[in-house]
C-alpha cells in the first residue's frame, strides 16, 4: 500500500481550505437565521416605511405557522412585499377576525419600528384581545406655523393643530400672527416653481414700496400659490424661504422750504432809497448759494448773497441770504420775488418767495431819531450772558415797529420788540423797544448796531445807534513755555521754563501757591537757583514751590514765574514739566515737553565762510584736472603713505607687475 506523505506546503494549503469551508458554511447559517428574523417580525422591515399606505396593497393569501393555522394576507406593491401591511386572518371565532375589524386602544407602551419610536396601539375584536393585530403608531413630523418643526402621530392629524398649539397653531396658518411659512401644512418645505419668483418680482416692481410674498395653500392634493402683500410675515422670510421681493419707491427731489424776512408786506420806500431784502432757505441736500435769483415785477436785478446760517430756524442746512436794492420803480404797488435751489438743481413753489412793496413819490423825508439805552457802552459779559439790549425811536410820520434791527459785529441777529411810548422822551411818536440776546462769540471788543425806520420806510442816520462791549472769559489760566541754548563745545544746554499766570474773571482772585515739578529724569540739582524768579521760590525735592499765602491778582491781570535747568549731554532728550497754581477754591494745572538736543562743531565746516572756500577749491581743482589732463596720463591713488600721483604708463607697469606676483603665487 502505498503511502502519501504530506508535506508542509500541502498542510498549509489543506489548512487554508477548511477554514474558507468552515467560515463560509457557519456564514451562510448566521444569514438564513438574520432572514427568518426578518420575516418573523415584519413591522422592522425596511420596505414598510412609516409613509407606507396599506390601501394599496395587492393581498395573496398563504399558509403560515406565523399566524397559528391561520391565514397569512401578504402586501405586495409594485411587486414588493410590505411585511408592514401582512395581516393574519384567524376566521371566525371569538379568537378574533381579520385586523380590519379592530377596535383599537392607545397605550403608554412604547414600541419602535423601522428606526423611529412611536406608541403601540392594542386591538380588540369582538371583545377578545387579538395580539396579532396590534400596531406600533409611529411618529412623525410636520412645522407650524412659526417654523418649529414637532413630532406628531402621522395617521392622526386631528392632533397636529393641539402639537402646534405654542407655535402660532397649523394648517390655515394666514389665521394666525404670521402665516408666511405653513397655509394647511405648507411650511418651509413648500416647493414653489421658478416662475413664482418672477412673478412675485413683477407684483413688486408695480407696487413700489409693498413687500410682497409668495404663499402656498392646500386644498385636497391641490396646491395653490397667491401673491400678496407680505405682513408680519416679512419679518420671518429667512425662515420660510418663500418667494419675497421689495423695490423702493424713488424718492422725488423737490426744493425744500424758506422765505422773505425784509421787507415786511406793503413796507413804503421812496425812488432812488435802498430796500433791504433779506430771508433764509433750507434744504436737506443744501441750498445752491448762486441760485438765489431776485426779481422785482417779474424781472431779474441780481443774486442775492448767502450771509450764513439763518438764526431761528431749526431746518436742514437753513441759510441765511441778503440783497439790497436801490429802488427806480414808480410810484405804486410793486413785487419783489426771490427764488433758489438745492444743491441738486431743483427749485419749485416751495422754494419761492413774494412780497409786495409800495413806493411812494419822493419827498425829502428821513427817518428822524433814537438810540441805544442798554448796555452801557464798553460793557462787560461773558459767553453765555443773556444781554438785554434797549433803547428808543421817534419819527414824526411814526416808526415801522417791525423794522427794528439789532446786529452784531455787522450780523443781523434779530428783531427788537416794540413795547409801547418810550418813557422820558417828548419827540413825536417815540417807543421804546427792546431785545434779549445770548452771548455767543470770542473773548474781546464787540459791536453793538441797532437801526430802524420810519412808517414810511425811510431811513436816516438819526435811526442808527451803536455801542461797544466786550466779551470777557471767566476763568483763570496758567501756562507754561520753555526754550533752550546749547554751549559752544555741545556738552550742555540751558533752558529756560516761563510760567503765566492770568486771571480773565471780573473780580481778582487770591492765588495761595505755585508749584512747578520737574520731569523724573530731570534731578533738582540740575536746577539754577540764581534763576529763580521772583527769587522767593523754594527748590524741593522735585521741583520749585512759590508759596505766595493770599497774594491777590487784580481783573485782567497777568504774573510770571521763571527759572533755568542747565542739562548735560549725557543726558539730553525730551522732557516733560508741570506747574499747578492754588487759588482759594479752585486750582488751574499746565504741562510742558520740550525736546533736548545739541550737536557738537566738527571744527572745518562749521561757518558758512569755511564751507564756501571749501567749495571753491574743490571746483578749481576739478576743473584743472579736466583741463591739463585731457589724455588721462595722470592719476590719483590713495596708498598706505598716502595720496599719491601716478602716470597712466606707470599706472599699466603696476598693475601688470602685480598681476604677475598674484599668479606666481596661486602656481
Amino acid at each position: 500500500m502505498a503511502r502519501i506523505r504530506l508535506t508542509k506546503k500541502a498542510i498549509v494549503l489543506i489548512t487554508v481550505f477548511l477554514v474558507l469551508l468552515i467560515g463560509g458554511g457557519a456564514g451562510y447559517l448566521i444569514w438564513t437565521v438574520n432572514n427568518q428574523s426578518k420575516q418573523v417580525a415584519p413591522e422592522n422591515s425596511s420596505a414598510g416605511g412609516e409613509t407606507t399606505d396599506c390601501s394599496k396593497c395587492n393581498y395573496e393569501t398563504q399558509q403560515s405557522s406565523y399566524c397559528n393555522s391561520g391565514i397569512l394576507n401578504v402586501c405586495k406593491i409594485n411587486g414588493q412585499i410590505v411585511y408592514r401591511c401582512n395581516y393574519c386572518e384567524q376566521g371566525s371565532g371569538e379568537g378574533g377576525d381579520d385586523c380590519k375589524y379592530c377596535s383599537y386602544t392607545n397605550t403608554k407602551d412604547e414600541c419602535h419600528a423601522n428606526g423611529h419610536k412611536g406608541t403601540k396601539r392594542e386591538c380588540t375584536i369582538n371583545g377578545a384581545r387579538d395580539t396579532d393585530c396590534d400596531i406600533c403608531e409611529i411618529k412623525g413630523t410636520i412645522t407650524c406655523c412659526d417654523g418649529t418643526i414637532v413630532w406628531v402621530y402621522k395617521d392622526d392629524p386631528n392632533s397636529w393643530p393641539t402639537a402646534c398649539k405654542d407655535h402660532d397653531g397649523y394648517g390655515n396658518c394666514n389665521k394666525a400672527p404670521c402665516g408666511c411659512q405653513s397655509y394647511s401644512g405648507c411650511g418651509v418645505n413648500c416647493h414653489f416653481d421658478q416662475s413664482v419668483q418672477k412673478d412675485v418680482d413683477a407684483k413688486a416692481k408695480a407696487n413700489c414700496g409693498e413687500r410682497y410674498m409668495a404663499f402656498c395653500e392646500y386644498k385636497g392634493n391641490k396646491a395653490t400659490v397667491t401673491i400678496k402683500p407680505a405682513g408680519a410675515c416679512w419679518d420671518k422670510r429667512d425662515i420660510c424661504k418663500n418667494p419675497t421681493a421689495y423695490v423702493p419707491c424713488k424718492k422725488t427731489n423737490k426744493c425744500d422750504t424758506g422765505g422773505i424776512d425784509t421787507p415786511v408786506a406793503n413796507t413804503s420806500v421812496t425812488k432812488g432809497q435802498v430796500l433791504k431784502i433779506s430771508g433764509w432757505a433750507a434744504d436737506s441736500d443744501g441750498i445752491d448759494p448762486n441760485s438765489i435769483v431776485v426779481k422785482i415785477d417779474n424781472t431779474t436785478v441780481g443774486k442775492a448773497s448767502v450771509t450764513g446760517k439763518a438764526s431761528g430756524h431749526s431746518e436742514a442746512n437753513a441759510v441765511a441770504w441778503a440783497y439790497n436794492w436801490t429802488v427806480t420803480a414808480d410810484p405804486g404797488t410793486h413785487s419783489v420775488t426771490v427764488s433758489w435751489k438745492d444743491k441738486k438743481g431743483v427749485g419749485g413753489s416751495n422754494c419761492t418767495a413774494t412780497r409786495s412793496f409800495i413806493v411812494k413819490p419822493a419827498t425829502n423825508n428821513v427817518c428822524d431819531t433814537g438810540g441805544i439805552d442798554t448796555p452801557a457802552n464798553n460793557t462787560n459779559v461773558q459767553v453765555g450772558d443773556v444781554m438785554h439790549i434797549s433803547g428808543w425811536a421817534a419819527d414824526s410820520d411814526g416808526i415801522d415797529p417791525n423794522s427794528i434791527e439789532i446786529s452784531i459785529d455787522g450780523q443781523v441777529v434779530g428783531h427788537a420788540t416794540v413795547s409801547g411810548p418810550a418813557s422820558g422822551h417828548s419827540e413825536a411818536n417815540a417807543v421804546a423797544w427792546s431785545y434779549n440776546w445770548t452771548v455767543a462769540g470770542d473773548p474781546g471788543s464787540h459791536n453793538l448796531v441797532a437801526s430802524w425806520r420810519d412808517a414810511l420806510g425811510n431811513v436816516g442816520a438819526g435811526c442808527t445807534a451803536t455801542r461797544t462791549f466786550n466779551i470777557i472769559s471767566s476763568v483763570v489760566t496758567i501756562s507754561k513755555t520753555a526754550s533752550y541754548v546749547c554751549s559752544t563745545d555741545a556738552k550742555s544746554a540751558k533752558v529756560t521754563y516761563v510760567i503765566t499766570l492770568t486771571n480773565y474773571t471780573e473780580q481778582s482772585v487770591t492765588v495761595k501757591s505755585v508749584i512747578d515739578t520737574l520731569d523724573n529724569h530731570m534731578p533738582v540739582n540740575w536746577i539754577d537757583r540764581a534763576s529763580i524768579s521772583p527769587s522767593t521760590g523754594v527748590v524741593t525735592d522735585n521741583g520749585i514751590e512759590w508759596q505766595l499765602g493770599n497774594a491777590s491778582l487784580a481783573s485782567g491781570a497777568s504774573r510770571t514765574f521763571s527759572y533755568v535747568v542747565n542739562i548735560p549731554n549725557t543726558s539730553f532728550g525730551s522732557f516733560t514739566n508741570s506747574v499747578k497754581a492754588t487759588l482759594t477754591n479752585s486750582s488751574v494745572n499746565a504741562y510742558k515737553t520740550i525736546s533736548v538736543v545739541c550737536n557738537p562743531n566738527t571744527g572745518l565746516f562749521d561757518s558758512t565762510e569755511r564751507k564756501l572756500v571749501a567749495g571753491v577749491i574743490l571746483i578749481i581743482m576739478g576743473t584743472l584736472y579736466v583741463v591739463l589732463d585731457k589724455d588721462r596720463r595722470y592719476s590719483l591713488r590713495l596708498t598706505e603713505a598716502g595720496l599719491s600721483i601716478f602716470t597712466y604708463e606707470g599706472k599699466v607697469k603696476k598693475t601688470r607687475k602685480e598681476f604677475a606676483k598674484k599668479f606666481k603665487q596661486k602656481r
